[in-house]
């Protein structure tokens, strides 16, 4: 382990905490920024909040601003194996090495302010952008949006993904609530591109943007045929795209990158094949994993972060096919168990529940039982390498193995399977 990650590891963390170890406002992370120089005032960003897709959608627009050759940068959370996943240049982790420094350089500033681990990962995140003098950072929010630490920075565009319930005990227990906490990001004068599909979350955003001057940006229409997709912006009709990141429900998404992408990049206007290419090659291009990331064929392995009731339909949805399916589940306790257990009842998937590193964590022998009790399959409980055993000698060629529920599992396994591999169902 680095140093530098030894040290913010011992910062209060929303994975291990919660909401304790939360420090809500900009005024904790801007005091940081302060002593920094205020690093996020040299960066051209584009700001991006929302329930489900916002890693993919800013992976998305990270990857066209690459493709028009734009010195890009990309901030996301939680990360999958290292710390340093999180802050990317062109597609690479920042290095060990600059990480070590600038908190070597600011430390007496973190052990006088104590900031949260967010708050610090966010201010190291606008220092080395800076510092690497990029063109365009692509910055995600981590929980919310009004009170997230990456909300001190004036973008150059909004972006609003799709709202769905999570994090009800923080973010509001209705979408209007929750989206008025997303919408935090909506500033004056700065165009929010959004295309909500409930009409009570499209009346919250679009009240916002009224009520700050910001400009409504519609993105446009989706269409496709078979494997063709069409996007159609207010600009530009694009005829033919292939997206390199699986699943119906990416079509959205690429929607809303590829308008905050025109308004952001200067060179698109010019250029249209980079936003294609920028779709097409987002997960070679930035890095991004754990979205239906596909690691076997025959039976098929996919691998996904999907952890509310939106996002696992979703990974349901792309998982079913001719055979069986099968699913090593991990959960956290504040999510939506009931939504869920229906879910995967519906499906009639088999579930194997594993244990996660986190406090926060269901048991796995007690979320088996819960989830039984809800009618749905159950096929064993324990620890990732013993459950993997058991799906691999169960499995047969034409079935599928989802592995799903939490950022925590699909780290576990990439990281496994990176120093001891967890052997794939053959």
């Amino acid at each position: 382990m680095a140093a530098y990650e030894a040290y913010l590891l011992g910062l209060p963390r929303y994975s291990q905490l919660g909401n304790r170890a939360m420090k809500p406002g900009i005024r904790g992370v801007g005091h940081l920024l302060d002593a920094m120089g205020h690093p996020q005032r040299q960066l051209r960003c584009v700001h991006i909040a929302g329930t489900n897709g916002k890693g993919s959608t800013a992976a998305m627009i990270a990857a066209i601003a690459q493709s028009a050759g734009l010195r890009t940068a990309l901030f996301t959370s939680p990360h999958l194996i290292r710390m340093n996943e999180r802050i990317r240049i062109n597609g690479r982790s920042v290095k060990d090495a600059v990480l070590n420094d600038a908190v070597r350089c600011h430390r007496a500033t973190f052990d006088r302010l104590q900031p949260s681990f967010f708050e610090a990962i966010t201010a190291l995140a606008f220092l080395c952008f800076a510092e690497a003098e990029v063109e365009l950072a692509v910055i995600e929010t981590g929980l919310g949006g009004r009170l997230d630490a990456t909300n001190i920075i004036q973008p150059a565009v909004s972006v609003i993904t799709q709202i769905a319930l999570d994090h009800e005990s923080t973010l509001g227990s209705t979408l209007p609530e929750i989206a008025q906490e997303k919408g935090g990001i909506i500033k004056r004068g700065v165009p929010v591109v959004a295309r909500p599909e409930q009409p009570e979350v499209r009346e919250t955003l679009q009240a916002l943007a009224c009520a700050r001057g910001a400009p409504w940006e519609d993105p446009g229409t989706v269409s496709s045929r078979g494997a063709s997709t069409r996007l159609r912006t207010p600009v530009r009709s694009y005829r033919s795209v292939r997206l390199g990141m699986p699943g119906r429900h990416q079509q959205c998404n690429a929607l809303l990158a590829l308008r905050a992408a025109e308004l952001a990049v200067e060179e698109l206007a010019s250029d249209a094949s980079c936003a294609l290419e920028g779709l097409a090659r987002t997960t070679q291009l930035t890095g991004l994993r754990g979205r239906l990331q596909q690691l076997q064929a025959h039976p098929k392995v996919i691998l996904d972060v999907a952890h509310n009731p939106a996002s696992i339909r979703a990974a349901l949805a792309h998982a079913s096919g001719r055979g069986a399916v099968y699913v090593v589940f991990g959960l956290m306790r504040d999510k939506n168990l009931a939504a869920i257990a229906q879910l995967l009842a519906t499906h009639a998937a088999w579930v194997f529940t594993c244990d996660l590193n986190s406090p926060r964590a269901w048991p796995s022998e007690l979320l088996a039982r819960k989830l039984a009790e809800r009618g749905v399959p159950i096929g064993g409980f324990g620890p990732l390498e013993g459950i993997w055993a058991q799906v691999c000698r169960t499995v047969r060629p034409n079935d599928t193995i989802l592995i799903c529920g939490s950022h925590y599992l699909a780290g576990d396994f990439l990281s496994r399977n990176e120093t001891d591999p967890l052997a794939l169902c053959v």
